[in-house]
């Protein structure tokens, strides 16, 4: 029903307006895939939307570390782990909270088995403890020198 909605307010919209709503519906065609509701060749077709979306978003100049962020996540899941890292880098550069992108850096440094950086970056800021499910691991990650 958002998709629906935000389809229909496309329409009507000027060019940052326009970008927004782009990035919006990439953001809610993302939670289709990461919510592991489209699998298989309608998966595809939704991450086909997810980048379609991103791509019109920058096409009208839209610059923000949400964007940013969900670029990340799309390379994360293509397996593309130094097109990721680059991107997480560019989101905390925008503004994006390190409790939101930190832990996947983390992860792409686990992925690469570069075991010193995740203990480097979960030990870079006592923030990450706080999360909830993640924190554990960061206090372990970040006790074990």
């Amino acid at each position: 029903k958002a998709i629906e909605t935000l389809n229909r307010q496309l329409a009507k919209q000027h060019a940052h307006e326009e970008a927004i709503i782009h990035r919006e519906l990439a953001l809610a065609y993302w939670e289709l895939i990461y919510k592991n509701l489209m699998r298989g060749v309608l998966g595809k077709q939704i991450l086909d939307k997810v980048v379609y979306h991103c791509g019109k978003a920058e096409a009208l100049n839209l610059q923000d570390f949400h964007l940013t962020v969900l670029k990340a996540r799309i390379a994360m899941f293509e397996k593309d782990y130094d097109n990721a890292d680059k991107l997480f880098r560019d989101a905390l550069a925008q503004g994006a909270s390190a409790t939101k992108v930190l832990p996947y850096i983390a992860e792409l440094a686990y992925v690469k088995r570069d075991f010193s950086q995740v203990r480097k970056l979960l030990k870079s800021t006592q923030v990450l403890t706080k999360i909830p499910h993640f924190g554990m691991v960061a206090a372990l990650w970040s006790q074990h020198a």
